[in-house]
């Protein structure tokens, strides 16, 4: 009798991590690409391009990195999935090139679209604007005189209609 609990113990322990790891999955999964995206997007930061100065392109490469995490946070922070693996693919592409503010402009639009948190992360924290204006404060603040507190209802529960 007592090695029947423990096999059933046991039996149920082990369904239990295969579970949580199961379900975890998506989210190590997006972590990790995230780590990724941050780590490659730290590799160009000793490169400016020409219309930004060390400092102002150090600003933009580093709220571009703190965004990724925060505008994908979670799986089902993903609007659309089809055209969320297009952006990690063309995202792949661009910084293997020459990446520049354009580059950086394309990432935050995508942001908008890509992401049900994307348009409030971006219109506190974007630090250019379209068409790569750069957009900081001489401390290489993206959002000054900007409210970037979001309202309670800012991000709509998935269970309200």
């Amino acid at each position: 009798m007592l090695k029947l609990i423990a096999l059933t113990t046991a039996i149920l322990a082990a369904f239990g991590v295969a579970s949580i790891w199961i379900f975890t999955a998506p989210y190590r999964s997006l972590n990790d690409w995230n780590r990724g995206v941050m780590t490659r997007l730290e590799a160009i930061k000793p490169h400016p391009p020409p219309e930004a100065t060390m400092e102002q392109w150090d600003a933009i490469v580093g709220w571009t990195q703190t965004a990724f995490p925060n505008v994908f946070y979670a799986p089902d922070y993903i609007t659309n999935e089809t055209r969320f693996r297009s952006f990690q693919s063309e995202l792949a592409r661009r910084l293997d090139a020459s990446v520049d503010l354009e580059t950086i402009d394309w990432i935050w639009d995508e942001f908008l679209v890509l992401s049900r948190h994307g348009k409030y992360y971006a219109d506190g924290f974007r630090p250019i604007q379209p068409y790569g204006e750069i957009h900081l404060d001489e401390s290489g603040n993206p959002h000054n005189n900007v409210d970037v507190r979001f309202p309670s209802n800012s991000i709509l529960n998935a269970d309200e209609p």
